[in-house]
């Protein structure tokens, strides 16, 4: 029989109370959860709280990781984010925490780990992503009664800095588009600063997007890559990312050219110019990945003095130019 108590409200509804894992203070803790049902069914509720508090008594946190992430995360979050999820668990949580027993983790321990985290040059946004992770990952935990309390409510994450925000000037733009020209980079760079789309959106266009004739282009789709994975297609985050965006004649010219210049290549590699071809290829007709676009980037920038300006920086001189075009 399941430890705890039941009371019958009416004739479907019962109270069930149980006890919880003790605290470090040792002290009994209960909780009272209602359920909506006949005595079977409260009956039945019961016996599975105590079945996950046991469970919870035995299991690592590597363990129970991959419990969230079957039972959760899965089907919680977008096939990107899980990647991304995974990627942090098996370098990071479960390299530090993993044999530990998820009902021993206290905060000291975490805050230890962020604290050697930056000692050993990890970035403090690195380490603000693990922290969000591991402390949506222990909500869970408690609401699944696994856990009293969540820990990480008690660690404060190590102080991140916004980066400052770039805006071009028209003397800036000339500069960095005389340094790329010529080279693969010219175009993604040039659909930065002219339409304001982001790296992702940049290497995800493809040619079923661009109408030639209206002079505007269409993103619905994005190219995203995350460390330990293969670069992949994927969609906007939100309906509101997905837009479309006039384009003016120089841009008009450099997509004609771009078709043309691509065709022989993709030829040569067996493979045929098509709708879904993508428009910001090497000029070898390879991919060229957000990964690369981003390390090219600033290695362009350090060459044409203009270091610490980010690709997304691009898009902020757009938005600015919009701006002041309003204002006009």
């Amino acid at each position: 029989m399941a430890k705890g108590s039941i009371t019958q409200i009416s004739d479907n509804k019962h109270r069930i109370r149980y006890d919880l894992p003790r605290g470090v203070d040792g002290r009994r803790k209960q909780k009272t959860e209602t359920v909506y049902g006949d005595r079977e069914q409260a009956d039945k509720r019961l016996a599975e709280v105590n079945c996950e508090i046991i469970r919870s008594q035995q299991m690592t946190i590597a363990e129970y990781l991959d419990h969230w992430v079957r039972n959760y995360a899965d089907t919680s979050v977008r096939p990107r984010t899980l990647r991304g999820y995974n990627t942090i668990i098996r370098n990071h949580l479960k390299k530090n925490f993993g044999s530990m027993f998820l009902k021993d983790l206290e905060a000291h321990h975490v805050r230890e780990y962020y604290s050697q985290c930056i000692r050993s040059g990890l970035s403090a946004q690195t380490v603000l992503h693990i922290h969000r992770l591991f402390r949506q990952a222990l909500k869970q935990a408690v609401s699944w009664n696994m856990l009293l309390r969540n820990v990480l409510d008690d660690v404060a994450p190590p102080m991140t800095n916004r980066p400052e925000i770039r805006i071009l000037t028209p003397e800036e733009i000339n500069v960095l588009l005389e340094t790329v020209k010529g080279t693969d980079f010219f175009l993604p760079i040039h659909l930065g600063i002219f339409t304001g789309m982001r790296r992702s959106e940049v290497l995800g266009l493809q040619f079923r997007d661009v109408n030639l004739e209206a002079q505007t282009l269409k993103v619905s789709r994005t190219m995203v890559d995350i460390p330990g994975d293969q670069a992949h297609m994927d969609v906007p985050k939100s309906l509101h990312s997905r837009r479309t965006i006039p384009f003016g004649e120089e841009t008009a010219d450099l997509l004609r050219l771009r078709c043309r210049a691509l065709t022989p290549h993709l030829e040569a590699l067996d493979r045929r110019l098509t709708a879904t071809t993508q428009v910001c290829l090497r000029s070898n007709g390879s991919i060229l990945t957000p990964d690369a676009l981003t390390k090219s980037f600033k290695k362009i920038t350090i060459q044409c003095g203009l270091e610490g300006v980010r690709f997304r920086d691009l898009r902020h001189t757009y938005t600015s130019s919009l701006t002041t075009t309003d204002n006009c």
